[in-house]
């Protein structure tokens, strides 16, 4: 029992609370993140008096630990950078979005794109309206709930990873920052320091903007951030220490001339410069730390691909006709065989070769053609002049024969070695991609998340299905496959099942979606049992919503965008027809980011009726759609409609 117990240790509690752990501390730190940001936007000010910035930031998450954070962030900093009624309102305002994020929850109302901007403009504008004292506060109340609808846009988007809005929204912390009450400007510092680590002329005009809001003099950041970042953009590629150093001088001389306290102000553009300095380097570091791949996985597999390329030069890279001097070999054994023993041989292929060499030629078409010789093929001063007809018609036959088993033979193998080929093209390009990449995929937050509607009935309501379909992450991209075997049944099911097991696990690995089923292709054509699977192959980018539709040999599919119905892909061969020329998948690029719908179906599913019910269908599953879609089919043979479409994510 002790020598079991050592062979098969216990696992540690350790091991299984380290997730739990690791889940946790990132959960902690977000909304630890989420009350900082709010706290340090609770101190912006426009026009001297605050604004609700801070409070908007809550409606850009779910109910949830980072939406409580950044209400108590909000409530705090108002608490400790305003007084009077101002801060009762914008306390309250904080209290109110962050019980209308948990009122709304499980409703469509938080996915629109409007609802929370309205929201928010509608409440503060009820909150600060009711104390409204004269016409002159109008335009600055207009202003505020203005602000207000704009903010809450721009969070929404900057928490799902925009990047127009990540910038807007980082220039509205820089001004939270360059507001508060604190004996060095940390707006114009941090906003000095990403001039000089990004350099990009959009973020200086935004980040100078906002420091403008705070009370500099007017448009001093804007010149002291965007002239030096677009004058000395070119020697920022070639020298960054210069580009750093002119940065400094020209922005510390703008702040000298315009600036009311230059002496603090350029002591923080030195100090941000150095930050931006360093921040730049860091990049760099983890660049070349990444790229320190170790042998086993950068130079050995760069060497392997290198192998892989050599042997695939050895084969052929393209199909070639059969030889037209076959046709002539068959005459020349015939005449071998048959006139080589007549006594006439010596007038025929001596005297008079250019007739005989005529007349066979004028034969040959037909005779090619047609796969077998008659003596009526042969012109008739032939047929009169050759003594043994038949025998060289039947020596014609045996040799044309033979001529077409050897030609069927060597395009088979020719064409068993342009499947080889092409796989060792797709196995080189993915161990070159794997050894000159540190890290495939770098996760980040989705924006989307895919709403699948699957509906699948066997043939005349059988239990086993020859359509199969699966769903799965990998690589940064969200995969649906939808495979279709040919006929009904266990067999039909079987193939279906290994076709997409293969993808899935190439699909996994890190290989491209192309060169995955160009392996699937050659694997078919090898087997050689002409037995067929349809692949539908949908890969969709859930951060930007764009998606990549692969079709092979599969039913037409339908993509509605509005009211719109468009259908999608051909009749073509499946996978494992043939190789190379037209063999190979159709592509189509798609958006499903804008409420756009998809659906992929197996030929079962088919009927002209599908078009119009899926224009005229009003309602809101995907699995009813699904279902709408196949109802009233005959089912004489396996059916199955899959509909995918986009919903927008926001995390909590």
């Amino acid at each position: 029992m002790k020598e079991s117990m050592a062979k098969h240790p216990l696992p540690r509690s350790g091991n299984r609370l380290r997730p739990v752990i690791r889940g946790r501390g990132r959960t902690l730190f977000r909304g630890l993140a989420c009350a900082v940001a709010a706290f340090v936007l609770s101190g912006a000010k426009l026009l001297g008096a605050p604004v609700p910035m801070a409070a908007c930031l809550i409606g850009a998450f779910h109910p949830g630990f980072s939406s409580l954070c950044a209400a108590l962030g909000a409530a705090g900093g108002y608490l400790a950078f305003t007084g009077g009624t101002s801060c009762a309102e914008l306390v309250i305002l904080s209290l109110l979005l962050l019980a209308a994020v948990v009122v709304f929850q499980g409703t469509e109302l938080p996915q629109k794109i409007w609802f929370f901007p309205l929201m928010s403009a509608a409440l503060w504008g009820l909150l600060r309206g009711i104390g409204l004292r004269s016409a002159e506060e109008l335009p600055q109340w207009l202003l505020q709930m203005g602000l207000c609808a704009c903010s809450s846009a721009v969070f929404r988007r900057a928490v799902i990873r925009d990047r127009r809005a990540m910038l807007v929204g980082g220039a509205a912390i820089l001004w939270g920052l360059a507001s508060l009450p604190l004996p060095v400007n940390l707006g114009l510092l941090l906003g000095s320091a990403l001039c000089v680590s990004l350099g990009t002329p959009q973020l200086a005009l935004a980040l100078g903007l906002a420091l403008d809001l705070t009370g500099l003099e007017p448009c001093c950041a804007v010149m002291a951030f965007c002239l030096p970042v677009i004058l000395l953009q070119k020697l920022r590629k070639r020298e960054m220490p210069l580009y750093a150093l002119g940065f400094l001088l020209l922005s510390s001389l703008i702040i000298l001339l315009f600036s009311a306290a230059p002496a603090a102000n350029c002591l923080c553009l030195g100090a941000g410069t150095a930050l931006g300095m360093i921040v730049h380097k860091l990049p760099q570091l983890h660049q070349a730390a990444a790229e320190a791949v170790p042998p086993e996985r950068g130079t050995r597999l760069h060497a392997a691909a290198k192998v892989l390329r050599l042997l695939r030069q050895q084969l052929p890279q393209e199909a070639e006709c059969p030889c037209e001097s076959e046709a002539e070999s068959v005459y020349d054994g015939a005449a071998e065989r048959v006139c080589r023993c007549c006594e006439r041989f010596r007038r025929c292929w001596g005297d008079r070769i250019h007739e005989t060499c005529n007349a066979l030629n004028s034969a040959a078409r037909g005779i090619i053609t047609a796969g077998t010789a008659k003596a009526e093929d042969f012109p008739p001063e032939f047929r009169e002049q050759c003594c043994h007809l038949e025998g060289f018609v039947t020596a014609v036959n045996q040799e044309l024969e033979g001529m077409l088993f050897r030609r069927q033979y060597r395009m088979r193998l020719r064409e068993c070695a342009l499947v080889v080929a092409q796989e060792l093209s797709c196995l080189e390009d993915y161990l070159l991609s794997s050894s000159t990449s540190g890290e495939l995929y770098r996760a980040g937050m989705d924006a989307y998340l895919p709403e699948i509607g699957l509906c699948s009935f066997g043939k005349n309501g059988a239990a086993v299905n020859g359509d199969r379909s699966r769903r799965f992450s990998s690589g940064g991209r969200y995969h649906i496959l939808l495979c279709d075997g040919m006929g009904t049944g266990e067999a039909a099911s079987r193939m279906s099942g290994e076709t997409i097991e293969l993808l899935e696990q190439l699909l996994k690995s890190g290989m491209s979606p192309e060169n995955g089923l160009k392996l699937l292709n050659g694997a078919e054509l090898l087997r050689g049992d002409d037995r067929f699977t349809t692949v539908d192959l949908l890969s969709i980018d859930l951060q930007t919503g764009q998606a990549e539709l692969l079709k092979w040999g599969s039913a037409p599919s339908y993509y509605r965008s509005g009211e719109t119905v468009k259908k999608i892909g051909t009749a073509s061969p499946p996978p494992g027809v043939g190789v190379g020329g037209e063999h190979v998948p159709e592509r189509y690029t798609l958006s499903l980011s804008g409420g756009e719908l998809l659906v992929l179906r197996s030929d079962g599913a088919c009927g002209e009726e599908i078009e119009e019910a899926l224009g005229s269908y009003t309602g809101r599953s995907s699995v009813a759609l699904a279902a709408y879609l196949v109802s009233g089919l005959s089912g004489e043979d396996d059916m199955t409609a899959l509909t995918v479409s986009l919903r927008l994510h926001i995390s909590s």
